[in-house]
């Protein structure tokens, strides 16, 4: 048997980067009325009468039989026939046959169109056949590539032809997305007054407007707004709320834009009364003069509020205008609620969005020297590509930063929210505070500084937020630092309390913290200014302190080379094969969970060293049967040269055919299915889509709320939720450690060597 003194769990960081078609005479849905707006009998055409016959001949000569009538007779050649039909499509011109073949494109939308009330029905008609206009033609053939045409045929249009494709397009766009907001139910969605999302575009396309607006465009910007996400320019937390208006309460978004689009120009939104800016004679708006910014209803609604008001409804519309969440924030004491509104608006940027820079000949241009996309593109024409200047690198940094910091605030708040929805903020540490009275103390306190960098307090209080209301997002990225990892995720997701309070001690101005075994910890020496690691600043100072604890009085833990060194000669301490030392032994790796999460786990011999199969699995059986902690050492893989790397991971459950595990690797684990060579695994939980990508012009993007994106069939748990078939899990299982229940007296310190 190896000794587990010996072994030391490190394992290598996870990879990084890491309806039919309708047809030529499809039928109109019942209900409602729909004008053509050419003649019907041009309904339906087919693109070429040679191939109908061509196919009709075929048709005819395989599936019939002399003296019987036409029809199918064999299923596979009729299928192939009824295939071959929807690849060639047809033309369609009528309104009725258009959006009966639209329907058809969105899920549920055909059912949700026959349920409308004849008025509804009515209502939806037209709105839908005001975006069919003269000379349509759907081609309901599927699209080969891509939606807009070549370059080469867009160079050789007049202007006259550009203009008419753009038309097209916006009204096709439109159609769709009524099309959508009808599947998605939010046609029917009440505002203040109880009027629907679909009366409010019907009084925006029936009222009068203002001098000088647009009234095609404003209508089409509500259905664009209510359907996807708006973009967002100028004040940050004007443009959350009509983000989140549009999102949450489409039909008072679109009642406030209707009115604030009168010649009245007033509306009144959660009681306070906006009234109507002007548009600016000059538009500084570079996103605006690209076609990409935002549309005509988000203009005028973000330019007739301010912060102050954008912030106070905010938290209405969030908070105090949900009757679940009202009610929970009422729940809480006067002095939580002055916290919670505290910490509320703490999540909320102050100022504006960062404006995008033009690229010119002549350097990144601000938002006022942008005359056209031809100042961004200049920089592309004859040597190519410039390489961008220190100063054009410092604004794109700037920039990136700015949304970045945006993106990690407007996350933290939607946690926020949600643990109070939940009912966490009221959970208790082991010094009996309260998890919102903890984020509180955050909120306050002087934060760490060292080698010239100090902690940004509302990122650290994010991070906490974000973490313990998404534990997934805990990962140990490119350090061997499983173990400590693992620790902090049972923490966030069984003790959210203890864990801001740790994470506050950690990151506050004296680093020290009392864990829950009485021992005090100094927060590890350099740490404090950011590594390589792209880990949260939170995991990054907990996960290279407790290392630094875990290893004892006679090691020193370095971050910076993520391996240990002598303490009294400071030289590095490497294993047989020369390599620098990394990782914990299990039994160091049980000190540290025990301090942090005040239990009294005992280390067992996995079956991989000869524990017996039966035993080891009644044992994690019965454990997780209590609900009690289960943290494994696995033999992970084994290099060219025969070295194995073992990992450790927590055991959230297990059947019949499988063990459920969370890796701290998190999203970086995608599943491996050689078992030659590392564990045999599934992944629960497609990747998260928030690593950074480089997009046009070397640009950086990523999504815009640093929120997980995943296909939710395919999405089980939360990210690293793997699934490991019994006999592979068993034949790794090097060691374990469960959480003994009741509690032993004996203290854990007791039988500790730290050298």
């Amino acid at each position: 048997m190896i000794s587990d003194k010996n072994r030391s769990l490190a394992s290598s960081p996870p990879p990084q980067g890491s309806s039919p078609a309708g047809t030529a005479k499809a039928a109109a849905p019942t209900g409602g009325t729909a004008t053509a707006t050419r003649p019907a009998s041009a309904a339906g055409t087919k693109r070429s009468d040679s191939t109908q016959t061509a196919t009709t001949s075929l048709s005819q000569a395989r599936n019939t039989t002399p003296g019987e009538p036409a029809g199918p007779q064999q299923p596979v050649l009729q299928n192939q026939a009824n295939q071959a039909a929807k690849n060639r499509g047809a033309i369609l011109t009528d309104p009725a046959e258009i959006l009966s073949h639209e329907l058809g494109q969105v899920e549920g939308a055909k059912e949700k169109y026959a349920a409308l009330t004849e008025e509804q029905r009515t209502q939806f008609n037209r709105l839908y056949n005001s975006q069919i206009g003269e000379g349509t033609e759907v081609d309901t053939a599927p699209k080969q590539g891509g939606m807009f045409p070549n370059m080469g045929a867009m160079a050789e249009m007049t202007d006259q032809e550009r203009a008419a494709m753009a038309e097209r397009a916006k009204e096709t766009g439109t159609r769709q997305n009524l099309t959508r907001l009808l599947a998605g139910d939010k046609l029917l969605n009440k505002d203040s007054n109880g009027d629907s999302l679909l009366q409010n575009l019907t009084k925006l396309r029936e009222q009068p407007v203002a001098e000088g607006t647009d009234r095609e465009a404003l209508f089409r910007g509500v259905v664009g707004d209510t359907t996807f996400m708006p973009p967002q320019m100028g004040n940050v937390a004007v443009g959350q709320l009509n983000k989140t208006l549009a999102g949450q309460n489409p039909a008072e978004y679109a009642k406030v834009v209707g009115e604030l689009a009168s010649p009245e120009g007033r509306s009144t939104l959660g009681g306070t009364e906006i009234v109507a800016k002007p548009k600016p004679e000059t538009d500084n708006n570079p996103g605006n003069k690209m076609g990409f910014g935002p549309s005509e209803s988000s203009q005028l609604f973000q330019r007739s509020l301010n912060e102050a008001t954008a912030r106070r409804e905010l938290f209405r519309v969030e908070v105090t205008g949900n009757p679940e969440k009202k009610a929970a924030f009422e729940s809480f004491s006067r002095a939580d609620q002055a916290k919670f509104r505290g910490l509320y608006q703490d999540t909320i940027p102050s100022g504006d969005h960062p404006t995008m820079p033009i690229m010119g000949m002549g350097g990144p241009m601000g938002a006022s020297a942008a005359g056209s996309a031809g100042g961004m593109m200049g920089g592309l024409s004859g040597q190519g590509m410039q390489q961008p200047t220190d100063e054009q690198k410092k604004v794109m940094d700037e920039l990136y930063a700015r949304q970045q910091a945006i993106g990690t605030s407007n996350t933290a708040r939607t946690g926020l929210v949600e643990l109070l929805e939940k009912g966490k903020l009221n959970d208790k540490d082991s010094q009996g505070n309260s998890l919102v009275g903890n984020l509180h103390s955050i909120r306050s306190q002087d934060m760490a500084s060292e080698g010239g960098h100090t902690l940004d307090r509302k990122q650290v209080l994010s991070e906490v937020i974000s973490q313990i209301n998404d534990p997934g997002t805990i990962r140990q990225n490119n350090k061997g630092t499983c173990t400590v990892t693992t620790v902090e995720h049972l923490l966030a997701t069984r003790q959210p309390a203890e864990y801001a309070r740790v994470m506050g001690d950690l990151t506050g101005e004296s680093g020290s913290v009392t864990l829950q075994d009485g021992t005090t910890v100094a927060r590890e020496k350099g740490i404090v200014p950011p590594d390589d690691s792209n880990r949260s600043n939170i995991s990054r100072i907990f996960q290279a302190t407790m290392m630094e604890y875990g290893n004892g009085a006679g090691q020193d833990y370095r971050n910076k080379e993520d391996g240990h060194f002598d303490v009294r000669t400071g030289k590095a301490l490497k294993d047989s094969d020369g390599d620098l030392r990394g990782g914990l032994s299990t039994e160091n790796w049980g000190n540290v969970s025990n301090s942090v999460l005040g239990t009294n786990s005992r280390v067992h011999t996995g079956t991989l060293h000869g524990g017996d199969r039966q035993t080891v699995e009644n044992t994690i059986s019965e454990a997780l049967a209590g609900d009690r902690t289960v943290q494994v050492g696995m033999r992970w893989s084994t290099d060219g040269k025969g070295k194995h790397g073992y990992h450790a991971l927590s055991v959230t459950g297990q059947d019949d055919q499988y063990v459920y595990l969370r890796n701290p690797w998190g999203s970086g684990d995608q599943g491996a299915t050689d078992s030659t060579n590392t564990v045999a695994r599934e992944a629960l939980r497609p990747a998260e889509q928030t690593q950074d990508s480089v997009g046009a012009f070397g640009m950086s993007f990523r999504h815009l709320d640093n929120r997980p994106v995943a296909d939710p069939s395919m999405s089980t748990g939360e990210a690293g939720s793997i699934r490991v078939k019994k006999e592979e899990f068993y034949s790794k299982l090097s060691n374990f450690l469960v959480e003994e229940s009741p509690p032993s007296q004996q203290n854990w310190w007791a039988n500790w060597n730290p050298f």
